[in-house]
Formats: C-alpha cells, sequence, structure tokens
C-alpha cells in the first residue's frame, strides 16, 4: 500500500500510466483495508469521471484512518482531504477547508502541493475569493511547471475565467 501511495502522484499527475494498473493485484478487501489503497482507488475513481465512486472510496478511506486510532501520519490525512475537496464531498465551502488542510500539511517540494493550490483557488473562485483564488492557482501553476504537468492546463483555465471576470468587473469585454 505504501509503495502505492509513494507512486500515485506520477500515475496522476505526470500520467505514467492508470491508476487502476497500481491496484489491478489488489483484492477488493485488502482495497477496503488499506489507506493507501483507498485513496489509490478514489483518485482513479475520480479520473475515471466516477464521482459516486470516489465518495464511496472518501469513506472507506475515512473508515481505515479512523480505525488507525489517532496514529495516522499527516501524510495520510493530507492524502485523504486533497481526495474529500477534489469530490467535493461536502459542497464548496468543505472543498476550500479540505484543500486547505491538505495545503498546510504539505511540504512545499511535496508533488500533493500543487494540487492543494489547484483545489483550494477553484474552491476560492467558486465562493468569489478571487484574490485569493489568483493567489493559489499562480503558485499551483509555478509547481505544477515542476512536477505536475498535467494540472497546468486546469490551473490556467481557472486563472483565464478570473482574469475575464477582472475585465468583466471592470466594464470590459469578458
Amino acid at each position: 500500500g505504501e509503495l502505492v501511495g509513494e507512486a500515485l502522484p506520477d500515475y496522476l499527475l505526470r500520467r505514467r500510466g492508470a491508476i487502476g494498473e497500481l491496484l489491478r493485484e489488489f483484492p477488493p478487501d485488502e482495497l477496503r483495508r488499506e489507506h493507501h489503497l483507498a485513496v489509490a482507488r478514489g483518485w482513479d475513481a475520480m479520473c475515471s469521471g466516477a464521482a459516486e465512486g470516489a465518495t464511496y472510496w472518501v469513506a472507506v478511506a475515512e473508515g481505515t484512518i479512523a480505525d488507525m486510532n489517532g496514529h495516522a501520519s499527516d501524510a495520510a490525512h493530507s492524502r485523504l482531504a486533497l481526495l474529500r475537496a477534489a469530490a467535493a464531498v461536502g459542497g464548496v465551502a468543505e472543498m476550500a477547508r479540505d484543500a486547505d488542510q491538505a495545503y498546510r500539511l504539505e511540504p512545499p517540494d511535496s508533488p500533493w502541493r500543487p494540487v492543494a493550490c489547484y483545489l483550494e483557488g477553484s474552491a476560492a473562485s467558486l465562493m468569489g475569493d478571487r484574490e485569493h483564488a489568483r493567489t493559489r492557482l499562480r503558485e499551483g501553476d509555478q509547481l505544477a511547471a515542476i512536477g505536475a504537468p498535467v494540472l497546468r492546463p486546469y490551473i490556467l483555465a481557472q486563472l483565464c475565467q478570473l482574469a475575464g471576470d477582472r475585465r468583466a468587473d471592470a466594464g470590459g469585454a469578458a
């Protein structure tokens, strides 16, 4: 499970292969017992467009971490928070809180940091906090340029939308 957790950013952010490839050899009961595997399965569901499946795997991962009786690492909590934010489990405000939690828990050089920036920036934009959205998205873009190229188009699209909103607010062409 730990090896899958270590490989997951490459599969998710650099398209080294389908996440399902990492999980193929694990029986379903093992996927439900180990938080690394449950989180990976949740990302696989997200990337496949199965939001309901991602929500299920969020709940499974929450259970596996709860079973650790307070011994879960910051990394485990962060990866769960990122998946929760991506699946927008509790709506936009909770998405922002989950992404912020992951942002605070991930070190600046973590491959997960641009994901946290993107999700937090997206949530801030949806809630109308454009300045915070721009700040997080710009940071995410810088980090994604180095380690998460798959994420960059999504970040840049959000930044373009914010720029269009700014022009529209100023009375210019949107």
